[in-house]
């Protein structure tokens, strides 16, 4: 049940309590401050476990096409890297099938973090999601996945600069 204005004792329009986008960056915001407090006692943030399950998701994955699959300007995302390259978590590489391309590749410490990490993000979300049927998360997850497809192919880059 969402909650009304009159119960946080604030003024807001009529109905702007249930407006999806409200409710979207709600539920976003939720699951960041859970994931958080669930990743720190691994040393990960939940944008690192984001970037890292990318690259391990993708093949001959480029700096570029990470930045553009996250949605991540690129001067934001070279100093999360730098971060897990330190940490020995990942490492740039030339691609194997083109060799002037630097490619990113997760580290054996990357992989077996990423494995610790997934069991926790697993955790949280039959917590954050517990309360819904299977049928209902799966849902839930395709309607989701069909607002961001559709939103990627109709303004593809909007959330990059230029």
């Amino acid at each position: 049940m969402v909650q009304t204005p009159s119960q946080h004792n604030i003024a807001v329009p009529d109905g702007s309590l249930e407006r999806m986008s409200y409710l979207a960056v709600k539920l976003g915001e939720l699951i960041m401050r859970r994931a958080e407090t669930a990743l720190a006692p691994l040393g990960l943030k939940p944008r690192e476990y984001n970037v890292m399950t990318c690259i391990f998701a993708g093949e001959e994955l480029s700096q570029r096409d990470l930045s553009r699959t996250l949605g991540l300007y690129a001067s934001g995302l070279v100093g999360l890297l730098d971060n897990l390259q330190e940490e020995g978590l990942i490492a740039r590489k030339r691609s194997q099938m083109d060799r002037r391309r630097h490619v990113l590749a997760l580290t054996e410490a990357g992989k077996s973090l990423l494995q610790k990490a997934g069991l926790v993000v697993t955790a949280l979300e039959d917590e954050l999601f517990g309360g819904l049927s299977a049928r209902e998360q799966g849902a839930l997850r395709q309607l989701v996945a069909q607002v961001i497809a559709t939103q990627e192919r109709t303004a593809p880059n909007s959330q990059l600069p230029p």
